[in-house]
């Protein structure tokens, strides 16, 4: 329980530090009970990110957290309630792996995938699903236009706190989701775009749509409303005072309908 009390304070205290893994929905809708198999899985000291179950104990999130979970802790504790409290229900695990081309060094030009191994398993009705290899390529033509949504979901920061001083981020460990429904053009950032390894996706961090911001690393992006994988997100931009507010500029997500990242992923199913 005093491992658990830490992280949660830890967090408060990692706010805006940009040393340990990102990840957040800023505007958006609460998730609820949309997506009960994803997850918070967070380190004792406070850095933290989100991920997908894909069955009882495999947990997917992002390589550059299972990357520093290594390097700061021998257990994580993972939580999939739709706000995480010191009253919530937490998984542990002692084991978790980063895939084998992930290079720090180079990243995002690397392969930023995660696992975390549950000590206990989670009982659900429903998973997260991996993709096929080349779905977003038959979903997405060479133009880019396209107005197939996506839904990314994840805990984090839901927005700022202004008045006294530069805003503040603001991290209530809420699940919430994001969706990203816009074409390339125009206003507002390239919306859809595709290559061999990224999926990027227009943030728009208002209430109808929301957007990844500082605290959802590992969050999974759906197509629509399914539990239907199809990216990992990873990263994106931060404007304003202190870094902590993300404006309408490009989500980062890497991709998974590639083969070596479902032959990796797989490999643990």
């Amino acid at each position: 329980m005093r491992r658990l009390i830490m992280l949660l304070l830890g967090l408060v205290m990692l706010i805006g530090v940009t040393a340990g893994p990102a990840g957040a929905i800023t505007g958006g809708r609460p998730d609820g009970t949309a997506h009960p198999y994803v997850g918070f899985v967070g380190e004792p000291e406070g850095g933290f990110c989100s991920g997908t179950l894909l069955s009882p104990t495999v947990f997917l999130t992002a390589g550059h957290c299972t990357y520093y979970f290594s390097q700061v802790t021998d257990v994580v504790y993972l939580s999939f309630d739709p706000q995480v409290t010191s009253t919530s229900t937490f998984y542990t695990s002692h084991e978790w792996y980063t895939h084998p081309d992930y290079v720090d060094a180079d990243w995002p030009y690397t392969q930023d995938f995660g696992i975390v191994i549950l000590d206990q398993p989670v009982s659900l009705d429903q998973y997260g699903v991996l993709p096929e290899v080349g779905l977003l390529d038959e979903l997405i033509p060479a133009t880019g236009q396209t107005q197939q949504r996506f839904t990314d979901v994840g805990y984090g920061q839901t927005g700022v706190t202004v008045g006294g001083g530069p805003p503040q981020a603001n991290f209530p460990l809420e699940r919430r989701q994001a969706v990203q429904r816009y074409a390339p053009g125009g206003e507002g950032g390239i919306g859809h775009g595709l290559t061999d390894l990224f999926l990027f996706l227009q943030n728009v961090p208002s209430e109808p749509h929301g957007s990844a911001c500082g605290g959802d690393s590992g969050s999974p992006v759906f197509l629509g409303n399914t539990n239907q994988l199809v990216a990992v997100h990873t990263g994106g931009y931060r404007l304003g005072p202190g870094g902590v507010i993300c404006g309408r500029l490009t989500s980062l997500n890497h991709r998974l309908d590639t083969e070596v990242a479902l032959e990796w992923i797989n490999s643990f199913l």
